[in-house]
């Protein structure tokens, strides 16, 4: 993962994540995390000032990451797999640099059963706590 300033056209940072193909990534609001979701079905949640690699690895979807996202309000995060679970996570970030990120896995939230019951994209409500999900069964969730 590479951070660049796009005025002084140069990079500013260099990350390295022991991930295969990154498929997508997601800035925390304070700015100074970021999660990241790779075809290997890993998500790797970086703290940017503290260490150029990963603060934790989680390997909970076998499959594709489709899409992981913070919440704007609320302590929370997802990641979304290919393979038809979403998962929902507590993650606390505190002012303090030298405290750790909280992380805890909250809820598996699964499509349907049906043969196109996985996931393409997900994202979190801006106010709420609420999730919409879209699948290859062209049906979108809403998750409460």
């Amino acid at each position: 993962i590479f951070i660049y300033n796009l005025q002084k056209q140069e990079m500013v940072r260099k990350f390295i994540s022991n991930l295969g193909t990154i498929t997508h990534i997601s800035i925390h609001k304070n700015g100074s995390d970021l999660i990241a979701g790779a075809k290997d079905g890993k998500v790797a949640w970086f703290q940017l000032e503290l260490s150029d690699k990963p603060f934790k690895l989680m390997d909970y979807h076998q499959d594709k990451i489709k899409s992981v996202d913070y919440h704007k309000e609320f302590p929370l995060f997802f990641s979304c797999s290919r393979n038809g679970k979403l998962l929902i996570y507590y993650g606390k970030v505190t002012e303090e640099e030298l405290t750790d990120p909280l992380i805890v896995p909250l809820k598996v939230l699964r499509a349907s059963h049906s043969k196109n019951g996985n996931y393409t994209c997900a994202c979190f409500h801006p106010k709420q706590p609420w999730v919409f999900s879209g699948g290859e069964d062209v049906i979108i969730r809403l998750w409460s």
